[in-house]
């Protein structure tokens, strides 16, 4: 079967030849076009589209697998043809696509290689070193540059014995004509990746309506950093990233920047609940039940890597729950006792189950960022952030770089729930609404949606009847208390909401900032009965 399926400006080519094996679970190669469609200058193109590719190779069942078209050799991944046999497989005709070329370099990788890390900053900023994207190396491949001019190198290497050597068919496209002789249950999957963002489609002037009888206020925290516990207006917090409610009412906050958790009463008094030296950089946050876990972007050796934390509320004590789990920044709970992830370091969303510390994928493909609709890893995202569990376990998840929230399904179905794709501020129905830059997520008992736009530096909701209306923010990056039209916001990277849906808080810190802001507050904003 050939599937060319448009995702925005990147699209994936899958090529299966016998038997059905998961796109990038084994070996891989990969394709960096770099500004003028090459890498390293000697190598021979290969047709295919945008600035940078990442070439999947699964060789499944089999120890090799060869590609192999009636045209010149178009670039070797490196590893030897082992002469399996043909197997017969019919020749395939593939379109010629029309698109520029890249070549593909000889990486010598050991496909059986462990995991140094590619980093890629998903915001072009540096963000205190907690937004970069973290890739896998092939083995020995050593390090290989990212295209200067965007896009991803990531590379999953799997457990294959081998990889496959794939050769491109001539100059007549993608593979044109390609003839494949084919080890048992081998796949081919090329996913390409242009630089940037989507589409911008039709731009409209942005059309705000503001809910009225808000008003925002400031609870704990001010313009300068700290770790001074104390009532309001003594109490210190240091970038608050991200924020929970407990069950007695209190709240949690992540202090990114000091590497702790704080504890915030309702009057606004500020305690430490955590303060441990291998507890570091946290970010996300969230409930299960009563049980509250954290997420930290550096792992108990101090060296960067996603690790999932238990923490007792008692003590204050963080015990690892789960390692090695890329950026989850958003958490959520299915009525079944799983945790939903939304891991925007590897685009995609996951599960994890608290009884055997396991992190099983649900939908999208480590590495292969894009903006499509699909099941399991054939969905993609460009930068999946907060997430929420609506009734019927409905998982919405925020896509930052998509401008869209995306609904997925317990089966991985990905339907797109609210945006239409374009950067915006439009309020009104949900699928017609525009956000820009949709980050943190949280959700009411009724199912309304409340959703943090620091690209529009506004609060949005979305209610249970899909109706879309801007709750505060000015539009401007700053501070300012006040009614919810004159109120102004600067990180607002975490959200939370009581049950009934009349209090919102908002944790509103430096956005990662690479200079000095006076940043680092929690924000209340109250609704009128």
């Amino acid at each position: 079967m050939f599937n060319l399926c448009g995702i925005g400006r990147s699209f994936c080519l899958v090529l299966f030849l016998s038997g059905l094996v998961g796109c990038g679970s084994h070996g891989a190669a990969v394709v960096d076009g770099g500004p003028d469609g090459r890498v390293g200058g000697n190598d021979a193109p290969l047709d295919m589209a945008g600035d940078t590719a990442v070439v999947f190779v699964d060789g499944g069942s089999a120890d090799a697998a060869t590609v192999d078209g009636a045209g010149e050799d178009r670039g070797d991944v490196g590893v030897p043809d082992l002469g399996v046999p043909d197997l017969g497989v019919p020749d395939l005709r593939f379109p010629d696509l029309g698109l520029p070329d890249v070549g593909i370099p000889n990486l010598g990788g050991n496909d059986a290689g462990g995991d140094a890390t590619v980093a890629h900053d998903q915001d072009a900023t540096d963000d205190a070193g907690r937004d970069a994207t973290a890739g896998h190396d092939v083995g020995d491949v050593g390090d290989h540059p990212l295209n200067p001019d965007g896009g991803i190198l990531a590379l999953d290497t799997g457990d294959a014995p081998d990889a496959t050597s794939v050769n491109d068919g001539g100059d007549a496209g993608v593979g044109d004509r390609g003839t494949a002789s084919d080890g048992v249950g081998a796949e081919v999957a090329i996913c390409v990746v242009s630089e940037g963002e989507p589409d911008a489609g039709v731009l409209l002037p942005d059309n705000v309506q503001f809910l009225p009888n808000v008003t925002v206020t400031t609870i704990a925290g001010g313009p300068n950093p700290g770790t001074v516990d104390g009532v309001l207006g003594v109490g210190l917090l240091s970038n608050p990233v991200s924020v929970a409610i407990e069950p007695e009412g209190s709240l949690v906050v992540a202090d990114y920047d000091t590497s702790r958790l704080r504890r915030v009463s309702v009057d606004g008094t500020v305690s430490t609940l955590t303060n441990q030296a291998t507890f570091q950089r946290p970010f996300g946050l969230g409930f299960l039940g009563s049980v509250l876990y954290a997420q930290t972007d550096v792992d108990p050796n101090g060296t960067r890597g996603g690790t999932l934390w238990r923490i007792d509320r008692s003590l204050g004590v963080p015990t690892v729950a789960a390692a090695d789990i890329g950026g989850p920044r958003g958490f959520a709970a299915l009525s079944d006792g799983r945790l939903v992830l939304s891991d925007f370091t590897n685009q995609k969303v996951g599960v994890f189950v608290p009884a055997t510390g396991v992190v099983t994928d649900l939908a999208g493909l480590a590495a292969c960022p894009g903006s499509a609709n699909g099941t399991g890893a054939w969905a993609r995202f460009l930068n999946p952030q907060g997430v929420v569990v609506l009734a019927g376990n409905r998982i919405i998840v925020a896509d930052r770089g998509a401008h869209l929230l995306r609904e997925i399904s317990l089966a991985g179905v990905v339907t797109t729930f609210a945006g239409d794709g374009v950067a915006g501020t439009i309020d009104g129905p949900r699928l017609s609404a525009r956000f820009v830059g949709p980050q943190a997520l949280a959700a009411d008992a009724n199912g309304a949606i409340f959703v943090s736009d620091p690209g529009a530096q506004r609060i949005r909701r979305i209610a249970s009847d899909g109706t879309v209306i801007t709750v505060a923010g000015d539009g401007s990056a700053g501070f300012a208390d006040g009614s919810g039209q004159s109120a102004a916001f600067f990180g607002q990277e975490g959200l939370a909401v009581s049950a009934d849906g009349q209090t919102l808080y908002v944790a509103d810190g430096t956005g990662g900032s690479e200079t000095a802001v006076p940043y680092h507050r929690l924000r209340k904003i109250a609704f009128a009965h």
